[in-house]
């Protein structure tokens, strides 16, 4: 049986050979980072963030655009392809497009098309999760509903940078 010093040893040196690039005497690449999506203003003079206060009866479901705030952002591809899928991050919203396809630099635009206040008071915050293959998740839409079910209102917000536009 060899000696506990010769098997770590032995164990290091193999260690040492798989640091480097098939004996070639360099390390190996790093890992590529994955490329990074831009959530941004829409442009065309919507708004990065904005809210209203409206009655609960009329966050059934509908697009928030209907009562007066679109809610809308632009979504832009890094330096390569971007399949993305589009997931809100609570029930009682929804997005479009659910799923896209971008060229690198290129942009689309993401939208709120529903809320409902079905089963919901308080304070509630969701974000839109941008996915893609070789992409970072991309977090930084955020939507708000905050409903007073005895006064019967709802407080309807929107971010497209929490970082330098906030929920207002």
């Amino acid at each position: 049986m060899p000696s506990r010093d010769f098997v770590i040893c032995f164990f290091g040196l193999l260690v040492s050979f798989s640091l480097y690039n098939c004996g070639s005497g360099q390390l190996p690449a790093p890992l590529a980072s994955a490329e990074k999506s831009t959530i941004s203003c829409p442009g065309n003079n919507l708004p990065c963030n904005g809210s209203i206060e409206v009655s609960q009866v009329l966050v059934d479901g509908t697009d928030p655009a209907t009562y007066g705030i679109p809610m809308s952002c632009s979504v832009t591809a890094g330096g390569g392809e971007m399949n993305f899928t589009t997931i809100p991050s609570q029930a009682w919203f929804g997005v479009s497009p659910g799923a896209g396809a971008l060229q690198p630099g290129t942009t689309t635009l993401l939208a709120v098309t529903s809320l409902n206040a079905a089963n919901v008071s308080g304070r509630n915050v969701g974000t839109v999760a941008v996915s893609a293959a070789g992409y970072a998740d991309n977090n930084q839409m955020e939507v708000e509903l905050n409903c007073n079910v005895a006064a019967d209102t709802c407080s309807v917000a929107f971010s497209c940078d929490p970082q330098t536009n906030p929920l207002p």
